[in-house]
């Protein structure tokens, strides 16, 4: 079974940089905003060892704030793991 990310092959064409990280492209799951993708290094490979947020550098201050509050809270273990199933009838539970 292997993971399929076109965007993320997408951008690895449009942004020769995305190279220099040495992430395998199909490891990469777009996530947009305020963090450009999320990379489950090792995923294409069935092995996840590291998951890496991955942004490009932009000149939007509003967004580049964003991103320094996410590296805060991230740095400080500040998240959270939650599982959330959606019903046929688009209910939502959290478990």
């Amino acid at each position: 079974f292997k993971f399929n990310s076109p965007v993320g092959l997408r951008t690895f064409g449009l942004n020769p940089s995305f190279k220099k990280l040495k992430i395998d492209p199909f490891d990469l799951q777009p996530i947009l905003n305020p963090v450009d993708f999320i990379a489950f290094n090792g995923m294409n490979k069935d092995n996840i060892q590291e998951i890496t947020l991955v942004s490009e550098k932009i000149d939007n201050p509003i967004i580049n704030d964003l991103r320094k509050q996410t590296n805060k809270l991230v740095s400080k273990k500040h998240y959270d793991w939650q599982v959330a199933r959606l019903n046929e009838k688009g209910g939502l539970s959290l478990e």
